[in-house]
């Protein structure tokens, strides 16, 4: 299971859609870390039922799930999408997420890259 460190900011700015239950907020302390928000394939992953009143040992600590978000990609399109749970981490991490519009992506002195850059790779290279 996938565990994305995030904050509160996160299912607004990918514009994720929250099918179930609620989105962390930056209003509650208790948020942080031992609340999760899971992807609708976490749930039967975690086998937890009624979702809401079981919580679950997660980072040395008891956790629950407070929402779930509809599935989505969060690896390669190519990749079934899996359990990924969602924790709001305050603190550094090692990964950013930027949602960008569909079409063309212009990048490296204005050449223009319409398919995927192979990594090590810059847009406009061969």
């Amino acid at each position: 299971m996938i565990i994305m460190q995030t904050d509160p900011d996160f299912i607004d700015t990918l514009g994720l859609e929250l099918v179930d239950g609620r989105n962390l907020s930056w209003d509650r302390e208790s948020d942080l870390a031992p609340s999760y928000l899971v992807n609708e394939a976490a749930v039967p992953f975690l086998g937890l039922d009624p979702l809401y009143k079981e919580t679950f040992r997660a980072n040395f600590r008891e956790s629950r799930v407070v929402g779930v978000v509809r599935n989505f990609h969060f690896q390669s399109l190519r990749r079934r999408i899996g359990p990924m749970a969602i924790v709001w981490f305050d603190g550094w991490t090692d990964t950013a997420a930027i949602k960008v519009s569909g079409g063309r992506i212009t990048g490296g002195g204005g050449a223009e890259q319409s398919g995927p850059v192979p990594l090590g790779r810059e847009p406009g290279s061969r």
